[in-house]
């Protein structure tokens, strides 16, 4: 999935913690780092 927006993945990290209250995902955290990477590489 590609974010474009901040917004649209702080939504999606809200979502996700709603879902799981108390824990994050192996996905939801191999999805935060491939998105730092993205934007490093951007900027």
């Amino acid at each position: 999935m590609d974010y474009e927006k901040p917004t649209q993945y702080a939504a999606h990290l809200r979502n996700s913690a709603g879902n799981r209250p108390g824990s994050i995902s192996q996905q939801t955290l191999r999805m935060l780092y491939i998105s730092l990477k993205h934007c490093k590489s951007t900027i």
